[in-house]
């Protein structure tokens, strides 16, 4: 399967030779001309690269991004995540020490709230499939919680 890559250029010249030469090199490519049409792309299907124009309008970047929060929630998942996968070597663990990479990692939980809003708040009709990750998430951390109350109350007695 070949990467998706999505070409983001106000000039269409330049948008149709990059789709045109992308394709030639067997990727699959989708192009958009404004902020506005990328983030609706990127809300239809998973892109593997954006090609972005340097030289785009940030203020209309600006407006987009406050015209949708979830961006930010999404964004925030995604960088915790993405720490969490630089982190997760046995070299790093190492490095980090128990103590400190339990701490870092515990921030998967975060991480699952954020996606999950981030998931409802990206829907504009049914959001079912949001409700039930919401209802499946409630009853992993409810359950994870209560392992860890579990183990804590020896120690709390212990005290």
């Amino acid at each position: 399967m070949s990467a998706t890559i999505l070409v983001v250029d106000d000039e269409k010249n330049i948008r149709t030779t990059l789709q045109r030469s992308l394709e030639l090199e067997g990727y699959r490519c989708e192009t958009a001309e404004n902020v506005r049409t990328a983030l609706e792309v990127f809300q239809a299907m998973i892109c593997d690269v954006a090609l972005l124009d340097v030289q785009l309008d940030w203020a209309t970047l600006v407006t987009d991004l406050l015209d949708r929060p979830y961006i930010y929630l999404g964004m925030a998942a995604l960088l915790i995540l993405g720490a969490l996968a630089a982190t997760s070597t046995k070299e790093m663990m190492r490095r980090m020490g128990g103590r400190n990479w339990n701490r870092l990692h515990s921030l998967v939980y975060v991480a699952a709230v954020l996606g999950v809003v981030h998931f409802a708040m990206a829907q504009k009709r049914d959001i079912t499939a949001p409700l039930e990750y919401g209802a499946v998430l409630a009853v992993l951390l409810s359950w994870r919680l209560v392992q860890w109350i579990r183990q804590r109350r020896p120690a709390l007695a212990a005290s």
